[in-house]
């Protein structure tokens, strides 16, 4: 059955040999193995499928014999969509043409599949069979088992498929997942990947599934583009105008931009400790050179000595000695040493966990003005579903036992360090004190 779709979806050959290469094709096309593409939806591997007669499709295995070059030589659909405010399914299909494509427009919403060879929107399959039996809710996601290491993801919200890919299971969008009402897997092995125990089990597609989203030729939409282009070049003005753009708009799971935004943070416990522990080395600087300041300088913290006339390089090369961890972080130049401490980027705890931070930031607030520290400045952006609270905090005279303090209160929080600067009083030992810190939490 499967076969006999394919070859209605395959553009006929003309000529002595045609009935023969497009039996030929046809084979080939069952034998081939699927490549991968980050946006795509996966096609199984059609040789699983034994006689016309049988109603499942099995998306779980695909077969060892087929070769390298097999597995490379076929396009699979690929998933694009857009929000009709912003585009049409003209434009998409002008925007992403293919040899074969499938569109549907859907609550506002154009969805787009299309590939350099006959296949299925297997994603769109999918959420029909999933509307029409289960009754699922606002928010799903798919999980299917596609062999060798390999999964089909598909996300669908509100009626409409945001997500369709293979991807591996390190991949698997792990926060869309958690925010899922449900999930639905093909196989009981899927449910440890599944966040909640009650995950559904559901039945392959049949046959009859796939047949309404087959993915058509264009190739009769391209003699007609080539029509147009002829009655142009003839006109001669239209041939002059400009070709308007097509804004492609590209839509932003706001949970997905908050893992972003936790992946380029630097822990602003992690640099206030650092900056603690170079503070500290600097306090016994050698003869010959003073300790000035320590600061934040893109993704590192650097302490900076300044060398008297009577420094020699001898001295802090003999004093770097005697701390062996210190030497390989340490720049000497021609009137200054340098000493840089990279941070690690990234607060790995908080990655698919998120916070509401308003009254937690109040409290912040109160803890930081009773330990001495003055708030300079407060302000709280709300960006694609995020809050960033920054606050900018000062203290003259403060002592190395403070900021440590001050570190070990931020280090349960999502709290990424802005500005950091140290000036070392070596008179009294103590350090003035600037630094601005970001709280990352959701609305």
């Amino acid at each position: 059955m499967i076969k006999s779709i394919l070859s209605r979806l395959r553009p006929k050959k003309r000529g002595r040999n045609a009935k023969g290469s497009q039996g030929e094709s046809l084979g080939e096309f069952d034998n081939a193995h699927l490549g991968e593409h980050p946006s795509t939806v996966f096609a199984p591997d059609e040789r699983h499928i034994e006689k016309a007669d049988v109603e499942q499709v099995d998306m779980t295995h695909s077969s060892t014999n087929a070769s390298q070059d097999e597995r490379q030589e076929w396009a699979i659909p690929r998933f694009h969509q857009g929000p009709l405010k912003h585009t049409s399914k003209t434009k998409m299909q002008k925007a992403y043409p293919s040899a074969y494509r499938y569109t549907r427009i859907e609550n506002g919403w154009v969805c787009q599949y299309s590939s350099d060879t006959p296949t299925f929107a297997y994603a769109q399959a999918w959420k029909s069979v999933i509307e029409k039996t289960y009754s699922p809710p606002r928010s799903w996601c798919l999980l299917q088992d596609l062999g060798r290491g390999q999964y089909y993801f598909v996300w669908v919200k509100a009626g409409i498929v945001q997500i369709a890919k293979q991807c591996s299971q390190n991949s698997i969008d792990s926060i869309v997942l958690h925010r899922a009402q449900r999930v639905y897997i093909t196989h009981e092995t899927l449910r440890p990947l599944a966040p909640s125990m009650d995950a559904q089990i559901v039945a392959p597609l049949s046959a009859d599934n796939l047949k309404s989203v087959a993915l058509k030729s264009t190739k009769r939409l391209d003699y007609r583009v080539l029509l147009l282009l002829i009655m142009l070049m003839v006109g001669g003005a239209w041939l002059l105008m400009p070709v308007k753009q097509v804004n492609k708009t590209i839509s932003v799971d706001p949970y997905l931009a908050y893992n972003t935004q936790l992946q380029q943070a630097f822990s602003a416990s992690n640099a206030i400790e650092s900056a603690v522990n170079l503070t500290a080395y600097g306090a016994l600087a050698p003869d010959g050179w003073q300790f000035k300041s320590v600061s934040l300088q893109d993704h590192a913290i650097s302490a900076n000595f300044e060398r008297h006339p009577q420094g020699l390089r001898t001295v802090m090369n003999e004093w770097l000695d005697t701390h062996p961890m210190l030497k390989p972080l340490t720049r000497i130049v021609l009137n200054s040493a340098v000493i840089d401490v990279p941070l690690q980027q990234g607060l790995l705890h908080w990655h698919g966990r998120t916070l509401s931070i308003n009254a937690l930031t109040n409290n912040i607030k109160d803890s930081v003005v009773m330990q001495g520290w003055i708030l300079d400045s407060d302000s709280v952006v709300s960006q694609r579903g995020m809050i960033l609270q920054t606050l900018t905090l000062t203290k003259a005279g403060a002592t190395l036992s403070e900021l440590r303090s001050l570190s070990r209160l931020l280090a349960p929080l999502p709290v990424s360090i802005k500005t950091l600067n140290l000036q070392f009083n070596a008179k009294k030992s103590v350090v003035n004190t600037v630094l601005s810190i970001e709280f990352i939490g959701v609305t």
